[in-house]
C-alpha cells in the first residue's frame, strides 16, 4: 500500500490511506485501527512510521489514542451553528492547554476567537459552525 519512491513520505501515504477508509465507510467512529507492530505488518514499514500517521490523523481529528489502547476513529460532532455579530473580529489559533482542559478539546482541534467591541468568545473547531 506505500509507494517505496513516492514523494510522499511513507507515514503521510498511510494516513491517506485510513482517510480514504474512514470517508468511504470502510472505518466507522469507534473502529479500532490495530496495534502498531499489526499496522507495520500490513503497511510494511516500522512502528515509528506507523506513529507518524496515527499522529497525523489525531491532529486532524480524525482518530483517538490512548496509552494501553488500540487507535480508533474518533466519533464525528454535530456542528453546532452560531451566529457571529456582524463587525466581529475573528482569529483562529490553537487553544491553550488550560483551554483543552476547561472545554475537554481533544489535540489539534483550532478555536475560534470571536471579538466584539465587548466581548471575547471562544468557540471550539469541531463542534461550532459560524454564521453570519
Amino acid at each position: 500500500m506505500v509507494t517505496p519512491y513516492s514523494p510522499t513520505p511513507p507515514h503521510q501515504q498511510i494516513a491517506e490511506a485510513i482517510r480514504r477508509d474512514i470517508a468511504a465507510g470502510r472505518l466507522a467512529p469507534g473502529d479500532r485501527l490495530g496495534g502498531a507492530r499489526e499496522m507495520a505488518d500490513r503497511y510494511r514499514v516500522g512502528e515509528g512510521t506507523i506513529a507518524r500517521a496515527l499522529a497525523v490523523l489525531k491532529a486532524e481529528g480524525l482518530v483517538e489514542t490512548a496509552r494501553g489502547q488500540l487507535p480508533w476513529v474518533r466519533e464525528p460532532v454535530e456542528l453546532e451553528p452560531r451566529p457571529v455579530p456582524k463587525g466581529s473580529r475573528i482569529r483562529l489559533r490553537m487553544p491553550t492547554p488550560e483551554e483543552r482542559a476547561e472545554h475537554q478539546i481533544p489535540e489539534g482541534v483550532p478555536v475560534a476567537e470571536v471579538t466584539t467591541a465587548r466581548t471575547v468568545t471562544l468557540y471550539i473547531g469541531d463542534r461550532d459552525e459560524l454564521t453570519t
